[in-house]
């Protein structure tokens, strides 16, 4: 199964980070759309969290249409 996380801020990762690895382990595709904000993109960097899309829009939507 294929399952999108949108991040906001490194204390959503830090939130996330066990349930996202143990999805991985259990065999599904992790994907993310995170926010450029403080370390957040150099965490899922370092984690090797496939990150779909990085931008400072605050909506959902802005990460798409841009």
């Amino acid at each position: 199964m294929k399952i999108l996380f949108k991040i906001n801020h490194p204390a959503h990762y830090h939130l996330l980070k066990i349930t996202m690895s143990n999805l991985k382990q259990l065999g599904h595709q992790v994907f993310i759309i995170a926010r450029r904000k403080d370390v957040l993109e150099s965490l899922l960097i370092n984690e090797d969290y496939q990150i779909l899309k990085t931008c400072k829009g605050k909506n959902i939507f802005d990460k798409f249409v841009k």
